[in-house]
């Protein structure tokens, strides 16, 4: 456990007895990690892969709202409120690990650290999600595609060369635009070998 991520560098040690209701998962693309307004028991640490957060509206559907990666935590709404804020869908084989809100507070009322660093996660993902916000909803489209791309390749990683390429409708949904004009662009970059096909679903990117 001191190797997963909120745990790194922390003595967890004389409370191993607490840390066996923690579970890992091994994700397959799609699978839905928890609902919107659903009850909210636990945070979830991404250990590999990334997820989408998604806002659901009878008046305009599914909106992909934020993209995150390894090392970060979602669900952190789970620690103050009693419902999740978002849906939480993995994209491309994702691993993660479910800590229980009980556990974290325990654990936190022992290592104040593990909460300050909680509490900075979800300050750094906020400013994140203004940057991704201006960089993918203003500009020309295919900048904003462009820059997309970049965000993909950066939420693996480091031991990961490839990305995993979303579906069309969601990349149209966090950009903004039609599903028509983000298929055409893909299309351009593809044929320009900006993007290139690594495997099965996992993408290169060569700018």
């Amino acid at each position: 456990m001191r190797e997963r991520l909120l745990f790194a560098g922390l003595d967890v040690e004389s409370d191993r007895f607490l840390l066996s209701p923690i579970d890992h998962y091994l994700l397959t693309p799609g699978y839905t990690v928890y609902h919107q307004n659903q009850r909210a028991s636990a945070v979830y640490s991404i250990r590999s892969g990334s997820v989408k957060l998604s806002l659901y509206s009878s008046e305009y559907g599914e909106r992909v709202v934020r993209l995150l990666g390894t090392g970060s935590a979602i669900g952190l709404e789970a620690l103050l409120e009693q419902q999740y804020q978002h849906s939480a869908v993995a994209i491309g084989s994702t691993q993660l690990c479910r800590i229980p809100v009980r556990t974290l507070r325990h654990l936190g009322a022992q290592q104040p650290a593990l909460y300050s660093r909680l509490m900075l996660q979800w300050q750094e993902q906020s400013l994140l999600a203004d940057k991704h916000h201006a960089n993918l909803n203003h500009g020309p489209i295919k900048n904003r595609v462009i820059n997309l791309l970049y965000i993909l390749e950066s939420l693996v990683s480091e031991k990961q060369a490839t990305f995993y390429l979303p579906s069309n409708q969601d990349c149209a949904s966090l950009l903004g635009t039609s599903e028509e004009s983000v298929s055409r662009i893909m299309a351009s970059l593809k044929r320009q070998g900006i993007i290139r096909k690594a495997s099965a679903h996992r993408w290169s990117l060569n700018l």
